[in-house]
Order: C-alpha cells, then sequence, then structure tokens
C-alpha cells in the first residue's frame, strides 16, 4: 500500500489505472 505513494504510481492512479495494476510497481 505504501507504494501508492511513489511518484510514478501516483501518475498511474491519476491515469485511471486500476489499483491492482500499479501497486508494487516502480
Amino acid at each position: 500500500v505504501f507504494n501508492l505513494l511513489r511518484d510514478g504510481n501516483i501518475r498511474r492512479a491519476l491515469a485511471g489505472e486500476p489499483v491492482g495494476t500499479y501497486i508494487g510497481r516502480d
């Protein structure tokens, strides 16, 4: 869950990708 705070993951979240897609990615 902490990876959500990472800048790249925030961009993915804003891009509309589902949570399961970007959690744990750099």
